[in-house]
């Protein structure tokens, strides 16, 4: 399986925001994501999921459906995303079409990995308190890591995986720490996680990696995102809504360098800032390159 990256001069990286804005026209309040092509903001705006081009107009593409939480795009061009309020991952087709892919998933995030399986975690939402991961054509969901009854106990919330695909990364919705276990090529967890970096913010709702393998964490507790060095050593706070636009991310997630989109800018939707989409040039791109997906089958 190939998963090299192109090349990227990661010591071009800044330790200071290039720029900060927000956008005119996507609106994503919960989360967002790009669609195949890469020239449309897919976010929920709700009780919507919208689309809209860099510059608008917005354009519903399923009104009225609430309770929705993260989406994100899946390998074949649909889209899957949350409903919390029904435990359920939904399926949606470009055009808005709904369709049921698995149930019992009390989940917040949604992530689509390498490996084309939809990951969720439930720390917020179960009791059971999992990471999980489901086919999103048969939708058999299978247990990847415990959380809460695990070693050592966390209460997983969001997840993303190193470049080279040996590290998963864990934040939580209880403590400030983000974890981090090894993995083997099936994306199976080989050890007990471990804290990475301790004092990141607390209550994460999103955490992405770019692709130098510096992470991305968006703290609930104190409206920040971090930026923490792949050994954990270096922990810095990059964003924060009192100073920068009300900026404050439900997520991050890269651009894809098409339509206007930069691949080297974080778009965060902002649920505490009227459900705006924020633009922020971090001058790295994501490890998945312009919706490239790294380790594809």
């Amino acid at each position: 399986t190939n998963t090299t990256l192109p090349e990227f001069d990661c010591a071009k990286i800044n330790n200071d925001l290039i720029e900060v804005t927000v956008l005119d026209g996507p609106r994503a309040g919960r989360g967002l994501t790009f669609n195949t092509d890469g020239d449309l903001l897919v976010g929920i705006f709700e009780p919507h999921i919208a689309q809209s081009p860099y510059e608008g107009p917005m354009e519903l593409v399923h009104p009225n459906y609430g309770g929705m939480e993260q989406i994100d795009l899946l390998h074949d061009g649909d889209y899957v995303f949350a409903d919390y309020e029904q435990s359920t991952l939904m399926r949606m087709t470009p055009d808005g079409k709904l369709s049921l892919m698995a149930t019992g998933i009390p989940t917040y995030l949604v992530r689509v990995g390498p490996d084309g399986m939809v990951y969720t975690t439930n720390g917020e939402r179960g009791l059971n308190n999992v990471i999980q991961r489901t086919d999103p054509d048969s939708g058999v969901t299978e247990e990847v890591l415990k959380g809460r009854d695990g070693t050592p106990p966390f209460e997983a919330r969001v997840m993303d995986f190193s470049p080279d695909l040996s590290r998963m990364y864990i934040g939580t919705h209880t403590d400030s720490a983000i974890y981090v276990v090894d993995l083997d090529e099936d994306l199976n967890p080989i050890n007990d996680p471990v804290i990475l970096a301790a004092s990141v913010g607390s209550w994460h709702d999103g955490l992405g990696v770019d692709a130098c393998g510096y992470l991305w964490v968006a703290s609930y507790d104190d409206q920040s995102t971090y930026r923490v060095s792949p050994d954990g050593s270096d922990v810095r706070r990059m964003l924060n809504s009192s100073f920068q636009n009300g900026m404050y991310g439900h997520g991050v997630f890269w651009g894809t360098g098409k339509g206007g989109f930069r691949e080297d800018a974080l778009y965060i939707p902002q649920p505490n800032n009227n459900d705006t989409v924020g633009e922020a040039i971090i001058g790295v791109p994501y490890r998945t390159w312009q919706g490239k997906v790294v380790n594809a089958p």
